[in-house]
């Protein structure tokens, strides 16, 4: 969130992540088509950032599609799947991470410093990272794989109740 602004949000940080993309998938001489891919990107944004690399994932392998030359996808196509998809992700995200995820870790990194160990804030930490990092991965590979229909399918599955529910109860 380095360019985290208030008139595109996560605009600039989603344009960062998408620039190795574009830069393998664009000819180095093909101006139009890089300049056109990185306004795609540059537009608002604004998601939980460990679980929002689903989209970052699905609008990767649409833009891939694009270079290709599929013509059926166009910038409003990229930007309707992320704009779409923003909302519902962060609330799935804001939940897991800061309902569920957050607070456990706190705890026992509290747990433990408060017994004098000084382990506690480092590996709430160390804990914290590699869970952001895990998520975010495999957050990617899910949306860059399968798409929009595995995003929508765990949607419509009912798990985002159940995560709901399990956060209302870890926070009682």
């Amino acid at each position: 969130q380095a360019c985290y602004n208030y008139e595109r949000m996560q605009g600039p940080d989603v344009l960062h992540a998408m620039v190795p993309i574009i830069d393998k998938l664009y000819k180095e001489d093909d101006i139009e088509g890089r300049r056109a891919a990185m306004r795609r990107h540059a537009n608002f944004f604004n998601t939980t950032l460990s679980f929002g690399s689903a989209i970052i994932g699905l609008v990767a392998a649409m833009e891939e599609k694009i270079a290709q030359g599929e013509k059926e996808i166009d910038d409003d196509a990229v930007n309707s799947i992320k704009s779409g998809l923003m909302g519902p992700i962060a609330g799935i995200g804001d939940t897991v991470n800061q309902g569920i995820l957050l607070p456990l870790l706190l705890a026992f990194g509290i747990s433990l410093a408060m017994e004098g160990n000084a382990l506690g804030p480092i590996l709430y930490v160390v804990l914290m990272v590699g869970a952001v990092l895990c998520i975010s991965y495999f957050s990617f590979r899910l949306g860059y794989t399968k798409g929009s229909q595995a995003i929508a399918e765990m949607m419509g599955s009912g798990i985002i109740n159940k995560v709901i529910s399990a956060a209302s109860i870890m926070g009682c």
